[in-house]
């Protein structure tokens, strides 16, 4: 990797300070080109079955995720809870537990192995928690504010960077990339943006997301509420950006006010394969979400939060796969769910979602993309 604690703290005071902007984008990528199918169906494979019938190793939430390492197998996430299953499906252990102490989670909103320890990122803790590969606690990482509500990714070492979510009171408005490492009092980093790419006008204007894969030394963020994304390698310069329309966004992004959320398209997971496709996986209107009845406030028409109404009633989620080099979409894949993820597996983008088997126990399901045409 091109970037570890030492050049982190050499580097820190030209980037922090803006050094990352001004710089050319060295190549772009303009969607609008693509060649769409939207007839097309991805072709996933199945690639395993995660979940108990019973027991600790039982999942129950919808919003379950999964990171996988060659040498420890799958930690499946979901809240406060975080679990190992091994590399061929079957429940090994609990790792921590819900609490506010040393080796217990708020919510955890991302996991990695970082030098061979486990790191859960607990956003309403603002902290990384690291165990050991068996499991034990070892220390607790606090982080500044609301700099790592989003996902991370391991740059090498003990090096971590992360997306920024909407901060508009912080030195880092703009910048919306954020490395740092996990040792105790390590400076942070700011870099990743030419020019402001917050619209605080457009709903989720403030919102950029992290790739959940990118090509060695570099790292990619999106704009949640359009196609918009940017490479950067982790000494601050821009790569690439992706730009321009895909029909299944809209072209004029509405304030809050003016339309129910159920209608609103948002980017959720993406990431480039080691093909070099893009992947995305966006939050889409469910066809029946005229069926339930939004109610208004202060933020605009929203969907009420009751137990009358499931997430899967008025959202879904919709994985599509372009061949960026090609300009061909190569497909679209659909689900009655909000909650699928993408994930790496042997340095490749895997998807996961809950679905139920015969018996109705909900298993987390991983699938590759198979042969495309």
């Amino acid at each position: 990797m091109m970037l570890l604690r030492a050049s982190l703290l050499c580097g820190l005071v030209g980037l922090s300070n803006g050094g990352g902007r001004g710089l050319a984008a060295q190549t772009v990528i303009d969607l609008s080109d693509v060649e769409v199918c939207d007839e097309c169906r991805l072709p996933l494979e199945e690639v395993i079955r995660l979940g108990a019938s019973d027991g600790s190793g039982m999942i129950e939430e919808d919003w379950t995720r999964a990171a996988w390492h060659g040498d420890l197998g799958y930690l499946v996430f979901a809240g406060p809870n975080l679990r190992l299953f091994d590399s061929d499906g079957s429940f090994v252990k609990v790792i921590g537990r819900e609490g506010e102490g040393p080796g217990e989670f708020r919510w955890i909103n991302d996991v990695q192995v970082v030098q061979t320890r486990i790191a859960a990122l607990d956003f309403r803790g603002h902290a990384w928690s690291i165990f050991d590969a068996d499991g034990s606690f070892v220390k607790r990482k606090s982080y500044l504010g609301d700099l790592g509500r989003g996902r991370f990714m391991v740059a090498g070492g003990d090096t971590v960077v992360l997306a920024a979510w909407e901060r508009r009171d912080h030195d880092a408005v703009g910048l919306p990339l954020h490395l740092t490492t996990l040792a105790p009092e390590s400076p942070v980093l700011h870099f990743g943006s030419e020019s402001a790419e917050y619209l605080p006008d457009e709903p989720f204007g403030g919102l950029v997301i992290l790739s959940t894969r990118s090509r060695p030394g570099t790292v990619w963020w999106g704009r949640v509420a359009r196609p918009h994304l940017e490479e950067w390698t982790l000494d601050g310069r821009h790569l690439t950006s992706v730009v321009g329309e895909l029909p299944w966004f809209p072209q004029d992004v509405p304030p809050y006010m003016t339309i129910p959320m159920a209608t609103y398209i948002r980017l959720g997971y993406f990431g480039l394969d080691a093909h070099g496709r893009l992947w995305t996986l966006i939050e889409v209107p469910d066809p029946n979400w005229r069926d339930i009845e939004m109610e208004r406030d202060q933020l605009g028409w929203l969907v009420p939060m009751g137990e009358d109404v499931r997430d899967d009633q008025w959202r879904d989620a919709r994985l599509d796969v372009i061949d960026l080099v090609g300009g061909r979409h190569l497909g679209q894949y659909r689900w009655d769910s909000v909650y699928p993820s993408l994930m790496v597996i042997d340095d490749d983008l895997a998807v996961s979602a809950i679905e139920f088997d015969e018996a109705m126990v909900p298993r987390l399901v991983i699938y590759k993309l198979g042969p495309t045409g």
